[in-house]
């Protein structure tokens, strides 16, 4: 049951962070929490990011959401966004 829970949280934080990346005024909360340079929170949304980063490059709103991950991100994860772009 505790497990559930966890993955249903998860679920639901990944969906909240899917829609507020594409948003307007959401891709600057991202970028505020990109520039405080916690690089393990830093690591998860570039990585929660790949898979779809083309998709995301092509909108006005979440192309600046992966612009500051790749300027702020460790040089792993910078390193697969750019493979996964090319």
């Amino acid at each position: 049951e505790q497990t559930k829970c966890r993955k249903t949280d998860s679920l639901l934080k990944y969906q909240a962070y899917l829609r507020i990346r594409q948003k307007p005024y959401g891709n600057y909360v991202i970028q505020y929490v990109l520039q405080i340079e916690d690089i393990n929170i830093n690591i998860e949304i570039g990585k929660e990011l790949l898979g779809s980063l083309i998709e995301l490059g092509r909108q006005k709103y979440s192309s600046n959401v992966i612009e500051k991950c790749l300027e702020l991100n460790s040089p792993e994860v910078t390193n697969l966004m750019v493979q996964e772009m090319l």
